[in-house]
C-alpha cells in the first residue's frame, strides 16, 4: 500500500494532468492567496525572489464535509513561497510535501519536510511553511466540528483542544501506513470516478479512517484509549461533564451548563451520574469546590512563612 501511495504522489504526468484540470488554475499571486485563505485557512502568502510575476497554480480538494483533501501545485520562478497563518482554526492539519522540501516554522521549532513525510499540526497551533517556488503538496484538513463530534462519539475523555502532535517530520512509510493507504484509496478512486466515494455511506467510513489514524499519532488520544480499556467503561458524558466542572470551579455553573457540555439529555445525564457517581452531578460540583478549595488552604499553609 506504501508503494501504491509513493506512485500516486510522485511526480505523475497522469494524476497532475487529472488534478489540473479538474477545479481551479490561476496565474495572479494575489487570486492565489484568495483562493488559498477561502478553502483551506486565513493566511498570509507572498513569493520572495521572484523574477517573473507570472505563476501557474492549480488546486483540487475532495471534501468529504468535514475532512478535505487539497493538491496544490505552485510553478514559478520564485526562490521561496511563503504561507503564514497566525490564527488557525479548531482543527487539525496535516500537510504532505509531493516535491521538494518543505521547511516549518512554529512558535518552539522548526523542521523539513521532504516528499514521502508528513507532519501534523494540532488544533490551533500557528507555524509558517517556506517552499520553494516549484512545489507540490497534499494538505487534509479535518475540520474542528468534525474532530469534536468524532471525539464525543467515541466516549472518550479527551478533547480537541487538548489534543497535542509530535512537532516533527514523520516518514509515511513508518508512521503514516494507514493513512497513506487510505489517501491512497481516496485519491485512486477520484482518478477512475468511482462512484462509490459520493456514497454518504462511504464518505463517512472514510472520514472515520482517516481522523482514527490521525489521531492515532496524538499521545493524549492514545493514554485515553489505553484508560478506558483498562477501566470499568464510564460513559463518555458523564467524563465531559466532570471535565467541564472541574475546569470551571472558580465560575458560575448552572444544572443547563452540565448538560450542554455533556452532549446527554436531562434524564440520561442524571440516571448515568446515580449508576456511576452515586450522586447527582450538582452534588458532585459541590464536593469538586469543598476539595479544591481544602487543598488550596493546605497548599497555602504549606508556604506560609515558619
Amino acid at each position: 500500500m506504501i508503494q501504491q501511495f509513493q506512485e500516486l504522489i510522485e511526480p505523475d504526468v497522469t494524476l497532475r494532468r487529472h488534478l489540473r484540470g479538474a477545479d481551479l488554475a490561476v496565474t495572479d499571486a494575489t487570486d492565489i492567496h484568495r483562493h488559498m485563505s477561502r478553502v483551506i485557512a486565513p493566511h498570509a502568502f507572498d513569493l520572495t525572489g521572484i523574477r517573473s510575476r507570472s505563476v501557474d497554480f492549480w488546486h483540487h480538494a475532495i471534501d468529504l464535509d468535514g475532512i478535505s483533501l487539497h493538491y496544490v501545485d505552485y510553478q514559478c520562478d520564485a526562490e521561496i513561497a511563503n504561507v503564514v497563518i497566525d490564527q488557525p482554526g479548531a482543527g487539525i492539519t496535516v500537510k504532505f510535501p509531493l516535491a521538494e522540501t518543505t521547511l516549518i516554522s512554529t512558535d518552539c521549532t522548526r523542521y523539513c519536510l521532504r516528499p514521502n513525510q508528513f507532519t501534523v499540526l494540532p488544533p490551533g497551533q500557528p507555524y509558517r511553511a517556506m517552499m520553494r517556488g516549484e512545489c507540490r503538496h497534499l494538505t487534509l484538513a479535518i475540520n474542528g466540528d468534525w474532530l469534536g463530534r468524532y471525539l464525543n462519539s467515541r466516549d472518550l475523555p479527551v478533547r480537541a483542544h487538548s489534543l497535542s502532535f509530535a512537532l516533527r517530520a514523520y516518514d509515511v512509510g513508518t508512521d503514516g501506513m494507514l493513512l497513506s493507504g487510505i489517501l491512497a484509496t481516496l485519491i485512486g478512486g477520484l482518478m477512475r470516478n468511482d462512484r462509490t466515494l459520493h456514497s454518504p455511506g462511504v464518505a463517512t467510513h472514510m472520514k472515520e479512517l482517516i481522523t482514527s489514524a490521525v489521531l492515532g499519532l496524538s499521545p493524549e488520544y492514545q493514554r485515553a484509549g489505553r484508560c478506558e480499556a483498562g477501566a470499568e467503561h464510564v460513559p463518555g458524558y458523564i467524563l465531559r461533564a466532570e471535565a467541564y466542572m472541574s475546569d470551571n470551579l472558580n465560575e458560575t455553573i448552572l444544572l443547563e451548563d452540565i448538560i450542554r457540555h455533556s452532549g446527554a439529555t436531562r434524564r440520561t445525564l442524571h440516571a448515568g451520574f446515580r449508576r456511576h457517581r452515586g450522586t447527582t452531578p450538582m452534588a458532585l460540583l459541590k464536593v469538586m469546590r469543598l476539595k479544591a478549595a481544602k487543598a488550596a488552604l493546605e497548599q497555602a499553609a504549606e508556604d506560609a512563612p515558619m
